[in-house]
């Protein structure tokens, strides 16, 4: 389902974004992986040698909109043929909201929701500027649906949630969009 497909996945560099990209070329996809951490993207480069012709990286904050523009000018220009988006860059802090200085309360809003924002917008944009059908699938949590004892992260996720609902309603039918929500593991 995924063979000749070409996705945009953010935080690329590592965790369940890593996972994804592994995942998506494991099914023939071409993959555009974007991460802030240049050296996280090399590594992925250099584990995924066997597909280097499938992946392609871009080092950018999400947070940041001229980035994100800048981004998505070199996807006009290398990569018009994109036709799915997976928003996944995030943080986690593990921090009692009693103790989350205004500065990483912005940190974590800027990239966990912005982030998404920015892509989404753009994304749907170039789609729609070409009258193709696109997806967008939306990284979130669970902790945005039961609350999470870092509350700065559990409402970034809320938002996510809130996010994907109304994008699915704004892109539709050209642009699906949907919401994945993972938890954390548990084992005995």
């Amino acid at each position: 389902m995924l063979e000749s497909r070409k996705i945009i996945i953010t935080g690329a560099g590592s965790g369940i974004g890593k996972a994804i990209v592994k995942e998506c070329l494991r099914h023939q996809a071409s993959v555009i992986a974007c991460d802030i951490n240049e050296q996280s993207l090399n590594d992925l480069k250099k584990q995924l040698t066997n597909r280097n012709d499938a992946l392609h990286t871009y080092q950018l904050d999400v947070s940041n909109y001229k980035e994100v523009s800048n981004f998505f000018e070199y996807i006009k220009a290398n990569h018009s043929d994109v036709e799915s988006l997976v928003n996944n860059a995030g943080i986690y802090l593990a921090k009692s909201i009693l103790d989350y200085p205004v500065d990483e309360i912005d940190d974590v809003l800027d990239i966990n929701v912005k982030g998404y924002i920015y892509f989404s917008q753009l994304f749907a944009r170039l789609m729609f500027r070409q009258q193709r059908e696109g997806v967008i699938t939306n990284i979130t949590s669970v902790s945005g649906m039961e609350g999470s004892s870092d509350a700065i992260y559990g409402s970034s996720k809320a938002a996510i949630l809130g996010l994907t609902k109304s994008c699915a309603m704004n892109f539709s039918p050209l642009i699906r969009v949907n919401a994945v929500l993972p938890t954390m593991g548990f084992s005995n």
